[in-house]
């Protein structure tokens, strides 16, 4: 089984999801990437305002968060507020594995910028419930 079969049974589970991404045009490559991986409905921002907003709907199932929204914002507010729902989550970062997280969020996986497709398959394959997640993070690249 490829890393594109198994997703084929994990994506109904993670339907809704949202991105939040301040770049546009990595927002757009994202959607697509995901839209490719057959994700049909992706909710999307470029801010973190937004996508709180979005992250409050009751039906939200996956986040892919940018980890620093600009300069002075970062995602970890919401992912907090994502981890107390039980709703997992990837952080996407060009830090890669220097990002430091909190111990509260020691265990999400981390995917570093650039990524692939076939990155982002293989961390949303292996995606549990937060709460059943691996207490070690993955820096995939």
């Amino acid at each position: 089984m490829t890393q594109f079969q198994s997703l084929e049974t994990v994506i109904p589970l993670l339907q809704p999801c949202i991105v939040v991404e301040d770049d546009a045009i990595i927002l757009l490559d994202i959607e697509h990437t995901l839209r490719h991986l057959g994700f049909s409905d992706i909710r999307t921002s470029t801010t973190l305002a937004i996508g709180s907003k979005l992250a409050d709907a009751p039906d939200i199932r996956l986040a892919l968060l940018d980890f620093e929204l600009g300069r002075t914002v970062t995602s970890l507010a919401l992912a907090e507020a994502l981890l107390q729902r039980g709703i997992p989550m990837v952080f996407l970062t060009a830090y890669g594995a220097d990002l430091q997280l909190p111990s509260s969020l020691a265990h999400i996986p981390i995917i570093a910028k650039p990524f692939t497709t076939e990155t982002l398959a293989a961390t949303l394959a292996g995606l549990t419930r937060v709460g059943a997640a691996a207490k070690s993070p993955c820096v995939c690249s």
